[in-house]
């Protein structure tokens, strides 16, 4: 068993501002066949568009609004929403709102983060 507080965990910027994809990562948890990582988005910033190939995404949306494009299809979000991303599907997540938006995402099997 792991207890993980996740205020312990540091993290690493990701993105840029000036495009408008920067958030704090946390990686949380990695194993065999999981890694969880906690998004911070400040307001008005999204995550890079990208997929992974071998890899499903589930994202619990902890607290702030979105939006996530999926594909060809966007749909909004707020807290206490469960997102699915099936392996290879293009996605990215945009902080509609005015406050920080915090995303929970769990990856099966474990994969990496794209670097912008």
């Amino acid at each position: 068993m792991e207890v993980i507080n996740i205020d312990d965990i540091e993290g690493y910027m990701l993105g840029d501002e000036k495009t408008g994809t920067l958030r704090r990562i946390k990686t949380v948890f990695t194993s065999k066949n999981m890694r969880v990582h906690v998004g911070i988005f400040p307001p008005k910033q999204a995550s890079s568009r990208h997929s992974h190939p071998n890899s499903e995404e589930i994202v619990y949306v902890v607290k702030g609004r979105g939006k996530v494009t999926a594909g060809d299809e966007t749909r909004e979000y707020g807290p206490n929403t469960l997102i699915f991303i099936p392996v290879g599907v293009p996605h990215q997540y945009f902080n509609t709102g005015d406050g920080e938006m915090v995303l929970l995402a769990i990856y099966s099997p474990p994969t990496e983060l794209p670097s912008k």
